[in-house]
């Protein structure tokens, strides 16, 4: 293998040899392969180079070649224009005329392939855009079915885009919990007299709220301290008022915020599981106002 690119080489040099060299005493031009070296203002510059025979013909569009195939011919014209072209106004010169070759072989229509590499010469990133598509259609989407649809057109270079569902065209909209159906919630309940019960639960509101209305009914005051209240104190106590105060999943962190409003009301009917001193009031009122 190294023998025969040597004998290639070899050639080259026979054959092109004395021409180059012509060329470049008389008009400071240097060719070899697809590379145009040219001295200019006593600095070198390279370009793309192209023989008189070229027909920009690369690739037909309908052949049969796989479209990687393709688009990597694409992609080696775009890096070839920017790693040689090492002047600005030559790499968009070279670019074009890529564009206007491409654009006589190919179908141009929607699905765009971008290019970008970044030329050091210039000093700043070059983009390239080019069209590779037929056609474009348009098909409702139905999971499963629209995707095969999909691949098999880009086998055939057909861009297929998805229609709205009619679901698109409609608001995606939850129904609002009420407020007596959250949990994992701390909350208060105020009674006729300003007082106030704070309590927290796990369960749905509501359920605690019957619980609190059948120790009231039943004489259960040893299991509530609002039923407790309500019957020594003969109040009534504002149940469709009930507010929440916060909403907290974590058991631990909802015992401590619990304790930490009572902390924070005056008088509260309820009892803490939880002894926290005044001295924190500062620290537990800020975070409650998070």
């Amino acid at each position: 293998m190294v023998l025969r690119v040597s004998i290639i080489f070899y050639i080259t040099s026979i054959i092109y040899g004395p021409l180059s060299n012509l060329l470049w005493r008389l008009m400071d031009i240097f060719c070899y392969f697809d590379v145009l070296v040219m001295k200019k203002e006593g600095s070198l510059r390279t370009t793309v180079y192209r023989k008189p025979t070229h027909t920009g013909r690369y690739l037909q569009h309908m052949s049969d070649y796989p479209m990687s195939v393709k688009q990597g011919g694409i992609h080696g014209l775009f890096h070839r224009a920017c790693k040689l072209c090492h002047n600005e106004q030559d790499n968009w010169t070279e670019l074009e005329l890529v564009k206007k070759e491409l654009a006589t072989v190919l179908i141009l229509g929607t699905l765009w392939i971008h290019l970008s590499t970044r030329n050091p010469d210039i000093g700043r990133r070059i983009t390239m855009t080019i069209n590779l598509c037929v056609c474009e259609i348009a098909i409702p989407y139905i999971r499963g079915i629209s995707e095969n649809f999909k691949r098999t057109g880009e086998r055939f270079n057909i861009k297929t885009v998805f229609k709205a569902t009619l679901a698109n065209f409609f608001r995606k909209t939850k129904p609002n919990i009420d407020t007596l159906d959250r949990s994992q919630c701390i909350y208060r309940i105020a009674c006729e007299c300003g007082t106030e019960y704070i309590g927290k639960t796990g369960r749905p509101l509501n359920t605690r709220i019957r619980q609190h209305k059948y120790n009231l009914r039943e004489g259960h005051f040893d299991k509530s301290k609002l039923a407790s209240h309500a019957f020594e104190e003969g109040h009534k106590i504002d149940w469709i008022n009930t507010i929440i105060l916060q909403s907290q999943p974590n058991t631990i962190h909802r015992k401590y915020k619990e304790a930490a409003y009572m902390l924070r009301s005056n008088d509260p009917i309820s009892q803490s599981s939880l002894d926290i001193s005044r001295i924190w009031f500062p620290l537990t009122d800020k975070e409650l106002h998070k």
